[in-house]
């Protein structure tokens, strides 16, 4: 049997389920994170890799599916025989409606680890019993309520305090003889003890200094972004004490090269704001030396920092690398992102979420885009081995970047930082000026025309049609015909009745995959059929467009 094979969206771990669950929700596992299995036939993010399970919910406990569809973890090595025979199929009941239910929720077995019987509750409930009879034997034998001759011992009530010796009695006339005595005044009945209300602990200031922080509030969010950031001209002029200034608010130590880079030195401060890290590297840029951070330490070494860098928040953002354009006028910026002084609280709740760097625009001189408008730009998670410091990298393609263009005038980002205990970030936003792009010798002096053969460079070929619900799928071939990669193509979908009339159409925008050329075929599936009407009895499919590596454009004339 093919099983479906995919991975958890959340925690990345491989899965396997029967065919007839695709689309269904189930829960993970591994991190018990809510998700949706992948239908039969759809692709993964990247050519070769699996199908990624949409998540529904990150939390188990909200809209958790009461049965769940069996799905078992693909372990290191393990082959599709292995995997047909780990796979079992869940026993139904024997008779009733609870059979039919149980065998169309595909209910899983007990999970591995679980008593599926009552014997731990059991032996629990047999101990507490045996406990309660000892102590009843125990209480009847030694009869506290009896005193020590053998009858009732009278009770005083608490109220009445004890007398130490009676006052000497008066002297009277002797009267009638005391009445005979009766039995005692009934005792008033003593409330139980009932302790007084605990007193909630009172929870400790959140402060920047703290080695772990509570969950943030609104007024915690403005707190730290303005801790991240310093006026200039309020600084000392004095390097080293400028520098000192920095450390704490930052959670940073210092090495002894701070001392041998800055003392007796002398800081000119522009009159503006800026981030507290942009001001140590301003201190270095004026000196000479480069300030790194390695596990909440602050170093210098002697050298200027060629690398063009931009600051938001608690981030530094190089452009540490520029890749020579290509013969189709393409280039790569690798960026890298430095945080320093990120709360526990902000850290711990940004490291599961990819940080995501958008609305990417690089301009060169004369005012051309050159940013990949097509290229995905996420962020790897936060790693880092201090609390403090985290570092991560990021590519960005450009476009348009010919021979004639030497250099970026203008390039901004901006980063969307997840909410932190439901309290929005807003967003940090980076710009660079004047970052140099170096041309190859293969680099074109202008865009090259597109190159095919006669009739289109790009042709699609439907392969299969799905039915599924509540919209059928199709898959479809791309074949590639120009002399370059392909990285989009638009595709029209017509939808003709058992008479060949046209009954409806649709376009959609396709990923190529970057599919090399020439004369290169690659099988798409997934393609959902939104209008695809009910009356429809054949379908077919042509490409109307395509965007191919560099930014050159094609469309079928109308």
């Amino acid at each position: 049997m093919d099983w479906l094979r995919f991975s958890c969206g959340r925690c990345g771990q491989h899965l396997k389920a029967r065919p007839e669950d695709g689309g269904s929700v189930t829960v993970c596992p591994v991190c018990e994170a809510v998700i949706r299995v992948p239908p039969p036939g759809a692709s993964g993010p990247e050519p070769g890799a699996l199908p990624v399970a949409a998540i529904v919910t990150a939390d188990p406990r909200r809209q958790a599916p009461e049965n769940p569809v069996p799905v078992q973890r693909v372990e290191p090595g393990e082959t599709a025989d292995m995997a047909d025979d780990a796979m079992e199929t869940p026993t139904p009941p024997a008779s009733g409606d609870g059979a039919a239910e149980s065998a169309e929720a595909g209910l899983a077995t007990t999970p591995a680890g679980e008593r599926s019987g009552p014997s731990g509750r059991g032996a629990a409930i047999l101990l507490v019993g045996l406990v309660l009879v000892l102590g009843a034997i125990g209480l009847w034998i030694w009869q506290p309520w009896k005193g020590k001759g053998g009858g009732e011992t009278a009770v005083v009530p608490s109220a009445v305090p004890p007398v130490s010796s009676p006052p000497p009695a008066p002297s009277v006339e002797p009267g009638p003889p005391p009445p005979e005595p009766g039995p005692p005044p009934p005792v008033p009945a003593t409330p139980p003890f009932e302790p007084p209300p605990a007193e909630p602990p009172r929870p400790e200031p959140a402060t920047l200094e703290a080695g772990r922080e509570p969950a943030p509030e609104a007024a915690d969010i403005e707190r730290w972004m303005a801790s991240w950031e310093v006026d200039f001209s309020t600084l000392p002029a004095d390097a080293t004490r400028a520098v000192e200034l920095q450390l704490e608010p930052l959670g940073l130590s210092v090495s002894p090269s701070l001392y041998s880079a800055t003392s007796g030195q002398q800081i000119r401060w522009p009159d503006r704001r800026g981030t507290r890290l942009e001001a140590i590297e301003w201190v270095g840029r004026q000196l000479g030396w480069i300030p790194e951070y390695e596990a909440g330490r602050l170093k210098f070494r002697r050298g200027r920092r060629e690398e063009p860098a931009a600051f938001a928040g608690p981030f530094m953002a190089l452009v540490e690398q520029v890749s020579p354009s290509d013969r189709w006028g393409t280039a790569t910026l690798r960026i890298r992102l430095v945080g320093v002084g990120l709360p526990d609280a902000v850290r711990e709740r940004w490291t599961p979420a990819a940080l995501k760097l958008r609305h990417w625009e690089a301009r060169s001189p004369a005012g051309d885009d050159l940013a990949d408008p097509l290229g995905e730009h996420r962020l790897l998670p936060l790693r880092g081995t201090d609390s403090r410091l985290v570092e991560l990298w990021q590519e960005v393609e450009l476009w348009h970047a010919f021979r004639g263009v030497h250099r970026i005038a203008r390039l901004t980002a901006s980063i969307e930082p997840p909410p932190v205990a439901g309290v929005a970030f807003p967003a940090l936003r980076f710009e660079w000026r004047d970052v140099p792009l170096k041309p190859a010798p293969t680099t074109p002096e202008r865009e090259p025309p597109l190159v095919f053969g006669g009739g289109a460079p790009v042709l699609a070929r439907l392969y299969s049609v799905i039915p599924d619900t509540p919209h059928d799928r199709a898959r479809i071939e791309v074949e590639n015909r120009a002399d370059r990669p392909l990285r989009r193509v638009r595709v029209r979908f017509t939808y003709l009745d058992a008479t060949g009339r046209v009954v409806g159409s649709e376009e959609q925008l396709v990923a190529g995959g970057g599919l090399p050329a020439p004369r290169t075929t690659r099988r798409l599936g997934g393609l959902v059929l939104w209008k695809k009407p009910d009356t429809a009895d054949r379908v077919r499919v042509e490409a109307v467009g395509a965007v191919f590596l560099g930014g050159a454009e094609w469309k079928r004339a109308p």
